[in-house]
């Protein structure tokens, strides 16, 4: 039986959007084939503190959550459906059950916007609980934040921020903090 991962792989659109990209600004790595190749590195630095079925959950995050940027539009929210990220979970929902990777992928770049956008406004923190609700298991949504966001070309306030609001309103273990410093 394969898995969710090579079933995806194995789908069209996959093959066809892997080439889209080029470098830009947050992104000079360029295509989605060249991000997903600085995401799994990503995923090997920390791949022993992970716990068992971690990986595998990570490494389909991983294959999965840009993968529709080129049928999506720009600068709309995760519930529009325009979204990259909820394109993405569409498309996963056919190959997947897991409600927390689903969550997750949908959700993977709010950290971000909430930073970009609420940051320093009272909306921030109620808009932050509901997120870490919505992904139910905060520490793998923080791990994949990590590998998506610790890249060449992106800042690292965002991550920074985020990790500490997070840390504030969940308590983290000391495998995140470790694979923050990894990452970082």
């Amino acid at each position: 039986m394969l898995t969710a991962l090579e079933k995806l792989r194995a789908l069209p659109l996959y093959q066809q959007n892997l080439g889209w990209g080029h470098p830009r600004q947050g992104h000079p790595e360029g295509s989605l084939a060249n991000h997903i190749a600085q995401l799994e590195a990503n995923l090997e630095k920390i791949a022993g503190l992970l716990r068992p079925g971690e990986e595998e959950r990570l490494r389909l995050l991983i294959h999965v959550h840009d993968i529709c940027k080129p049928q999506a539009w720009e600068g709309v929210d995760s519930d529009h459906p325009h979204n990259h990220a909820l394109l993405a979970r569409q498309l996963l929902e056919s190959l997947c059950d897991d409600p927390v990777v689903l969550d997750i992928t949908q959700h993977h770049d709010d950290g971000y916007i909430l930073y970009r956008y609420f940051r320093g406004r009272d909306e921030m923190q109620p808009r932050l609980r509901q997120l870490l609700a919505t992904v139910g298991d905060v520490e793998l949504f923080l791990l994949f934040f990590f590998i998506d966001s610790c890249t060449l070309g992106k800042r690292r306030e965002p991550v920074w921020w985020f990790y500490q609001e997070v840390g504030r309103e969940h308590p983290l273990s000391p495998r995140i903090h470790q694979a923050h410093r990894l990452l970082d």
